[in-house]
């Protein structure tokens, strides 16, 4: 189940970083099916804490693609702030103002 779940897990970031929700409910749902499915021929017990471990594995995996998506975008769109010299900024006087 382990490695199940680690698959789940960058399926589901793989959704994220495309940010396709449609894609990952359908996914969801199926990756639903395919644990309770498995479990019952197998004959396990834990059905239901394998099924939502698997969801749980894609929601998370969903939400570090967003997360990873949104910090490459503030990465790659970055503005100039706050300038590291003090020489880089224009000196005005308030007298020349008046």
């Amino acid at each position: 189940m382990f490695w199940v779940a680690a698959g789940f897990l960058v399926l589901g970031a793989a959704c994220g970083a495309a940010f396709r929700l449609l894609l990952l409910v359908a996914i969801l749902v199926v990756a639903a099916a395919v644990v309770v499915v498995s479990d019952i021929l197998r004959g396990s017990p834990d059905v239901f804490i394998d099924a939502v471990i698997a969801v749980v594995a894609l929601q998370i995996g969903y939400a570090l693609g967003i997360a990873s998506r949104a910090l490459i975008y503030a990465r790659w769109h970055r503005r100039s702030g706050i300038k590291s010299n003090r020489a880089e900024y224009p000196i005005e006087s308030p007298r020349e103002r008046r």
